[in-house]
């Protein structure tokens, strides 16, 4: 099965479960969590803001002493005016308080198990959350914040409150812009965020908040295929720092698929862990955007080695056949094959312009790249956003059968086709597609007769 044809299958799985979760949400906290060492309650406990040491975690163990998780977005890199930056602190931690609610209950039931839950009492709960930030930057001032601030000079501090396992505190901060940048300019000095869990201090932190050097606005912006946006996008962008070589490595870290155009998106690339030239750069551009770093498409061609390159990853070396193959049988070449040849020298990368560097070629498509390395010619300068003529597609059409009882014995049952969607397939990634009609009813009464007409609106 081809890769494109997995990545539609899992398309239209994302999509069903998007709609089965709208239906079973209210029994998700049935489900069984990681088992964690008892601990005191941290209820009765102070707030503990001290520096805690870093665990090694192994991937079937999370790194409990580490369950905060702190993400910025913000909703400009450009000097001038005024910045609106959001912080998110999410509590990484699974609960351990459980409804009391068997199998087979109701919806009702369980509804009523779950609302009958204190949740509040979880000792997974991080206790007293708090943000800090300290600004650098003399023409940048607090405007306004969404809960109440704590200042003493350039020093601003926020209480979040408790915040409870997998769930999350937003702090809005309206802030102050420098008029102009000639470069980079770091606003503050990186905000931190502390609690208490079980009685032990948690912390964790974001890089600063940042502006791009003037007349960057087009390489910043979020686009159908680099949402820069997107939850799970700033959420990565957090957790690799911020930083634009770390994010290089990660994209170059995933696998490379061929097929053409731009199927997956970010999202969808960050969630498969995969994808062709275009959508790894979807996602490497939505990433660096999303911290603050100027970043453009490059279309262009490889050549035939390079191509081949790429598709050898895509297949692991065997060390010997199996089974008995006669004498004149075809097998694949998949290095020479035409089709794939052709996916795969139509290429894509990406141009970052890079603190103390400029405009730096990235290409993560290949395992060895370095900043700076080009493999592939390019067709033209650079782009802040793929053409729609890239971009697979999704069309949804809605066919509905009528019947008329007259005229007698004519062509009675016809077909009207009152609703035609066409989406981008990497707005579909991880999102429910939900048909709704609205229906009107009108009733016609009589002494001998009545009648009623539904008419449904898509």
């Amino acid at each position: 099965m081809s890769h494109k044809n997995k990545f539609h299958q899992l398309i239209s799985l994302v999509v069903s479960l998007g709609l089965l979760l709208q239906l079973t949400l209210p029994v998700v906290g049935l489900m069984p969590a990681a088992p964690v060492a008892a601990a005191p309650s941290a209820q009765s406990e102070p707030v503990v803001a001290a520096p805690v040491t870093a665990v090694a975690a192994t991937p079937t163990t999370p790194d409990v002493l580490h369950p905060l998780e702190l993400s910025r977005a913000q909703s400009t890199y450009q000097a001038g005016g005024t910045a609106v930056i959001t912080y998110t602190l999410r509590n990484t931690l699974s609960p351990t308080i459980r409804p009391e609610a068997a199998p087979g209950d109701t919806i009702t039931d369980t509804l009523a198990a779950i609302s009958a839950a204190n949740f509040a009492a979880d000792p997974n709960t991080v206790r007293g959350a708090q943000l800090a930030l300290q600004l650098t930057n003399a023409q940048t001032g607090l405007q306004a914040a969404s809960l109440p601030a704590d200042q003493n000079g350039s020093h601003l501090s926020f209480n979040l409150g408790d915040i409870a396992p997998l769930s999350a505190a937003s702090l809005v901060l309206t802030m102050t812009l420098p008029s102009a940048a000639a470069d980079f300019v770091d606003l503050d000095a990186g905000a931190a965020a502390y609690g208490s869990w079980r009685g032990r201090g948690v912390e964790t932190a974001v890089s600063p908040i940042r502006l791009a050097p003037d007349g960057f606005a087009q390489w910043l912006v979020c686009t159908p295929d680099a949402n820069c946006d997107d939850t799970y996008v700033s959420r990565q962008a957090a957790a690799l720092g911020h930083d634009p070589t770390a994010i290089f490595e990660f994209v170059r870290g995933l696998d490379y698929e061929s097929y053409p155009g731009s199927l997956r998106g970010a999202r969808g690339t960050l969630w498969s862990a995969a994808g062709n030239g275009v959508d790894q750069a979807s996602l490497l551009i939505a990433l660096l955007r999303a911290s603050g770093v100027p970043a453009a498409y490059r279309l262009g061609a490889l050549d035939q080695s390079n191509a081949q390159t790429l598709i050898a990853g895509m297949f692991p070396d065997v060390a010997a056949p199996s089974g008995l193959i006669l004498p004149g049988s075809v097998t694949a070449d998949p290095a020479n094959d035409p089709d794939l040849l052709a996916e795969a020298q139509a290429h894509a990368w990406v141009e970052a312009y890079l603190p103390g560097s400029g405009w730096t070629p990235l290409d993560p498509s290949f395992a060895a790249a370095q900043p700076g390395d080009v493999f592939g010619a390019p067709s033209g300068g650079q782009i802040a956003e793929l053409p729609d003529t890239l971009r697979h597609k999704v069309t949804v059409n809605l066919v509905v059968e009528k019947y008329s009882a007259f005229p007698v014995g004519g062509t009675n049952l016809y077909t009207i086709e009152p609703l035609v969607a066409t989406f981008n397939t990497v707005a579909l990634a991880g999102e429910p597609l939900v048909f709704a009609h609205l229906v009107e009813s009108d009733y016609q009464g009589g002494l001998a007769f009545s009648s009623a007409q539904h008419t449904y609106s898509p």
